[in-house]
């Protein structure tokens, strides 16, 4: 999705989870990871981890047209988050997709 600037994936902060803010976007615009095609970004799941960090899970199109799953990091929900791998996390020439955190 796109925030109202522009950005990928706008994150949002509710007080009494009926009224909603937009506070900022995980990837604001012209900050898309530098392998993706900065256009077509999809399902993201955000997860706070065991090391107290927020992980962003997401699928990206690179510009190729080759789909991947990628990361973005941050140490607050708010962010700013940064793209650790410099480069998808998970890419399959069958489409990697629709990623979902699993801690075992």
């Amino acid at each position: 999705g796109k925030g109202k600037n522009g950005g990928a994936f706008p994150l949002l902060r509710s007080l009494d989870l009926v009224e909603w803010e937009e506070v900022g976007t995980v990837f604001p615009s012209g900050g898309h990871p530098v392998w993706s095609a900065n256009t077509d970004f999809w399902a993201p799941e955000i997860h706070q981890v065991a090391d107290g960090k927020v992980h962003v899970y997401f699928s990206a199109r690179d510009p190729h047209g080759a789909l991947h799953v990628g990361v973005a990091v941050a140490d607050s929900p708010l962010g700013p988050y940064h793209d650790p791998l410099s480069g998808p996390l998970v890419s399959d020439p069958h489409w990697a997709i629709d990623a979902s955190y699993f801690l075992d």
